[in-house]
C-alpha cells in the first residue's frame, strides 16, 4: 500500500441544527487531523484523498455520499481512515433502540433518529 491509496474521512459537527451545541474545538480537532494527516513530515495523504465534512456540511445525505465516494475510489488493498467528532445518541427501548452517531441534521427522539442518525455497526 502507498499512500497514493489511502483515503479519509474527517468530519466535525459542534452546532446541530436540533440538538445542544458542542464546543467550536470540535471543529478545530477536526481540521487539526485533517492537517496533521496530510502533512508530508507526519502522515502524508495527498490531500485529494482527504475529505473534510464541518458543521453544517455533515448532514447525513452528504455523510452518505462521502463514504459511497470513499468506496468508489478504493480497493481491496486500500486504507481508509475515518475520524469522527460530534454528539452520539443512545435509544434505551423500543423499534430504534440502540446507539447512534448523529450527523448535523439529526433530531434526538425515539422516533425519528433511526431515521436521520448512523447506527453503531456490531
Amino acid at each position: 500500500m502507498t499512500m497514493k491509496d489511502a483515503y479519509v474521512l474527517v468530519i466535525g459537527i459542534a452546532n446541530y441544527q436540533h440538538m445542544n451545541k458542542l464546543p467550536l474545538t470540535v471543529l478545530n480537532d477536526a481540521k487539526d487531523i485533517r492537517d496533521l494527516l496530510v502533512d508530508p513530515k507526519h502522515c502524508g495523504y495527498p490531500s485529494g484523498n482527504v475529505h473534510l465534512l464541518l458543521g453544517e456540511e455533515a448532514t447525513k445525505k452528504a455523510i452518505l455520499s462521502a463514504l459511497a465516494a470513499l468506496g468508489r475510489r478504493s480497493g481491496t488493498g486500500s486504507t481508509i481512515f475515518i475520524y469522527i467528532s460530534s454528539h452520539g445518541g443512545r435509544i434505551e427501548t423500543g423499534a430504534s433502540a440502540g446507539t447512534y452517531l448523529l450527523p448535523v441534521d439529526a433530531v434526538y427522539t425515539s422516533t425519528q433518529v433511526a431515521k436521520r442518525a448512523f447506527p453503531q455497526i456490531s
